[in-house]
């Protein structure tokens, strides 16, 4: 068992090398393919997963979206080439719950405040809690669109991992906002994404410094919504 374990572990190392290693060399070629509609990955081996593996294959993609698949598939004239000879291609990972490229959050957490010069923050931080519901934890009109903060090299290292694909969500409050699908390409926030608003995301955190602040008041808030 543990012998087996052992070489799972150096499989999982060994593939996580090769991604790497291909990418470093693929990337300048993503950097600019990515900024066009459409791009094609040839000479490479094709590896399908769902049916045949292609010797010599093409890639076919356009808007971020893959529409051709196979040994002898034409060429679009307005598509980038990527020279993939010698190297094995791959479908990339979906990451199906993320906060990839959200800009960071504020340290002091929804609702709290700092004590102004001359006041108790034990008192405040007692008011706050004692307080009557609000609407902390209810944030369903904030959207990911709009904390989307990306740059050329913010997706590299997911990319370099063979994640290409992910939702990413907010994840602050009981009622956490709408989240998105994105492609972690290389260019702008705009472009990368493929549907959004996609879900509205509820988490169980609560709101720190207010009302909902445990489990049960989180259960109590989504009730009385």
């Amino acid at each position: 068992m543990r012998q087996n374990k052992f070489y799972l572990s150096l499989l999982c190392a060994l593939v996580t090398v090769v991604a790497a290693l291909a990418f470093t060399s693929l990337r300048p070629a993503l950097v600019s393919a990515f900024d066009g509609d459409a791009y094609v990955i040839k000479g490479g081996t094709v590896v399908t997963v769902t049916g045949a593996t292609i010797k010599n294959g093409t890639v076919v993609v356009r808007n971020g979206l893959i529409t051709a698949v196979g040994a002898d598939i034409p060429v679009p004239a307005d598509a980038r080439i990527i020279d993939a000879t010698g190297m094995t291609i791959y479908p990339g990972m979906f990451d199906s719950y993320t906060g990839y490229g959200i800009r960071p959050a504020q340290t002091q957490g929804q609702g709290q405040q700092a004590a102004p010069p001359g006041i108790d923050p034990v008192a405040i931080f007692i008011a706050q809690m004692t307080a009557a519901p609000s609407s902390a934890g209810l944030l369903p009109e904030v959207t990911v669109v709009d904390q989307l903060q990306v740059s050329e090299t913010t997706f590299d290292q997911q990319r370099a991992a063979g994640i290409t694909t992910a939702l990413t969500a907010p994840r602050s409050g009981v009622f956490q906002g709408q989240s998105a699908l994105i492609n972690l390409g290389s260019q702008s926030a705009e472009k990368l994404i493929l549907k959004a608003p996609f879900s509205l995301n509820v988490g169980f955190s609560g709101a720190r410094g207010g009302y909902p602040n445990s489990l049960m008041g989180v259960f109590h808030f989504c009730a009385s919504r």
